[in-house]
């Protein structure tokens, strides 16, 4: 029976999201068999166990974990996660036993609305006004000096 060689990935390098918005962090997680050398013919293998854990900042609490058991693991797996306040920003890692991913960076924002004033408006729509309403006199005033001149 041949060695594991296992790759685990996250392809996400960073999620904006806004409070109580749910965000999927990837992980990507595959092994195959190294066959021994010298063997032509591959013998089947035991399953293995593996586990795939999705944690937090270096601590080692976990934040989401799946466990399975297959002869090569190939696991493609998006977790949901719903951003409860700001706190949950940070980077995300994907391990299983023996390694860890370069991680995903999750920041969360408050959403925030930007009123518009209405005096602010109305300013600007006077303006708007004034400067089309001079533009019609000086195009009229050109019009009629040409006019009177021929």
């Amino acid at each position: 029976q041949g060695d594991l060689s296992c790759q685990i990935n996250q392809k996400q390098l960073m999620i904006v999201a806004v409070v109580n918005e749910k965000v999927k962090i990837s992980c990507e997680y595959s092994c195959h068999l190294k066959p021994q050398p010298g063997k032509q013919t591959s013998s089947p293998a035991n399953p293995v166990k593996f586990t795939v854990r999705l944690y937090k900042d270096y601590q080692n609490q976990t934040v989401k974990s799946l466990s399975r058991q297959a002869v090569e693991p190939h696991l493609n797996v998006a977790w949901e996660k719903r951003v409860k306040h700001t706190g949950d920003s940070g980077v995300y890692y994907c391990t299983d036993s023996y390694r860890t991913t370069s991680g995903t960076l999750l920041q969360v924002k408050h959403a925030v609305y930007v009123k518009t004033s209405f005096t602010l408006q109305y300013i600007l729509g006077t303006i708007c006004i004034i400067l089309a309403l001079y533009s019609v006199t000086a195009t009229l005033v050109v019009l009629i000096k040409r006019k009177v001149s021929v």
